[in-house]
């Protein structure tokens, strides 16, 4: 009886490569390494994000609720009168083509007037800007010698 060998061309063989036990346990902690690592980058990104949007909300509730300003234009011989919320902002600007001195003033209990603010000098396009707090009526002249004159009224 004879025996004769096949050969066949068309299968693949497997090919089993062993590896050491110390590779084995390095390779298990470099996978254990990386993964640690990764919970750790995404728990850190996690920690900024939290600061960040915990940073813009005490931003936010810390901004003082701002009330609208109101324009006040003034010129050589208008000071308009105006009325606004206690608080709010007012803000006069020199229309004109010379200076202008702001005057504030409110009367007191037995009716001297009291200076509130103002501004020695306004020049064509500065802004001045105040808040008044009290309610009542002030008194503000455009120019230093207090020929021109408007009101302001504050409400509660």
């Amino acid at each position: 009886m004879e025996h004769k060998l096949e050969t066949r061309t068309d299968m693949e063989i497997p090919v089993i490569t062993l590896i050491p036990p110390d590779d084995l346990r390095r390779n298990k902690i470099e996978i254990v390494n990386n993964l640690w690592m990764n919970k750790v980058t995404i728990l850190y990104f996690i920690a900024v994000l939290l600061l960040v949007v915990f940073a813009c909300v005490q931003a936010i509730i810390a901004l003082p609720l701002a009330r609208p300003a109101v324009s006040v234009p003034i010129t050589t011989d208008h000071c308009p009168s105006v009325e606004v919320r206690a608080g709010m902002q007012i803000a006069w600007v020199n229309l004109d083509n010379v200076d202008h001195a702001l005057i504030l003033e409110r009367p007191a209990e037995h009716g001297r007037a009291v200076t509130s603010g103002g501004t020695h000098l306004l020049r064509p396009g500065d802004t001045f800007s105040i808040s008044l707090n009290d309610a009542g009526e002030y008194t503000y002249f455009c120019s230093v010698n207090r020929l021109v004159s408007g009101t302001i009224t504050v409400k509660n």
